[in-house]
């Protein structure tokens, strides 16, 4: 296959090239393990941005959904919206889950009638250009000036110290659920007072992992929960401040002390920014673009089941500590 060249791919060709190079992948054994829970909108994506590799499936989904919230506002949308129905009416045609190989087959020769090969997508459209400085794939600018902390910063900071002693759930706030976090990565054996990098992960655990999460994924997960809050959500100042310290040679009690200068550290989370909302926390499974359409289509089912896996809490702090990174370029 050849590169894609701006003005010269359209969505059918995308899925075409996609689809592709998922069976390239295959055969000279290069495919990772979550090809095999692709759907056909992730193989769209995938056509758009090949030959560009990303480096796992947390990277994958959220320049996925960074592009798609990017094309939402030209008019490539219609094309994504048509491509969904007719994935949506293929299922239900075949009676097969949205993700199945021989669906997705079968998907390549229905394009063409929808049009998806007429309208070509330009550059500003596809991933290696749209994507290039976004907050999904670069987080936030490594030179963002964090805030200064406030007077009453170390009396705060002992504070907060004191109450990850407690064994108490936290209230919802990203304060509280950080401080929840920091006591139940305690209890594992770590000490987030001279780890500054084991703050995010700490208030990812609390506010928004799931019951079936591994733990030694945190570090990681957590960096893309992050990367991937909508524009506009009350946590990014948050969170921004937990990427950045560790990277500006702050302790963890200098990170602790700008993070009190945030006016809604003591607000609820909204709903919209925990994980149960977010697109990539159930890795391709049962979450054909629901938000797409909403209303129009009934939600398909992928193959996958959700794999519960439990919570490996015993002997797991050092591959916590081992995943966790702090914010930098790709």
């Amino acid at each position: 296959m050849r590169t894609n060249s701006p003005g010269k791919v359209s969505l059918a060709g995308a899925y075409a090239f996609g689809y592709g190079a998922l069976g390239m992948a295959q055969l000279e054994g290069d495919d990772q393990p979550w090809f095999h829970d692709i759907d056909p909108l992730d193989a769209l994506f995938l056509g758009t941005a090949w030959p560009q590799k990303f480096r796992d499936e947390f990277e994958f989904a959220n320049a996925r959904d960074g592009w798609l919230r990017i094309l939402r506002g030209t008019v490539h949308w219609k094309g994504i919206e048509s491509f969904v129905r007719e994935v949506v009416t293929a299922s239900e045609e075949y009676d097969l889950p949205v993700d199945e190989g021989e669906l997705m087959l079968r998907l390549t020769g229905r394009l063409e009638a929808l049009g998806l090969d007429q309208r070509k997508l330009p550059a500003n459209c596809l991933p290696g250009s749209a994507l290039v400085g976004t907050r999904p794939i670069e987080g936030p600018p490594p030179d963002q000036v964090l805030p200064d902390p406030p007077a009453d910063a170390n009396e705060r900071t002992a504070r907060f110290w004191e109450g990850t002693q407690i064994e108490l759930p936290h209230d919802g706030t990203p304060l509280d659920a950080l401080r929840h976090g920091v006591y139940l990565l305690t209890q594992m054996g770590l000490r987030l007072d001279d780890d500054p990098m084991a703050l995010l992960p700490a208030l990812y655990l609390a506010l928004v992992a799931n019951d079936g999460e591994e733990i030694s994924d945190a570090g990681k997960r957590a960096v893309a929960w992050a990367y991937a809050l909508p524009p506009g959500s009350s946590l990014i100042p948050v969170t921004d401040v937990l990427l950045l310290g560790p990277a500006h040679g702050l302790s963890t009690d200098e990170i602790l002390a700008r993070l009190f200068a945030l006016p809604n550290l003591g607000e609820p989370v909204s709903s919209a920014d925990r994980m149960d909302q977010l697109p990539w926390v159930r890795p391709h499974q049962c979450r054909f673009r629901a938000g797409l359409l909403p209303g129009r289509h009934p939600q398909r089912q992928g193959r996958s089941h959700r794999r519960h896996r439990g919570c490996l809490l015993q002997g797991a702090a050092p591959s916590v500590r081992g995943e966790i990174r702090p914010a930098s370029r790709p």
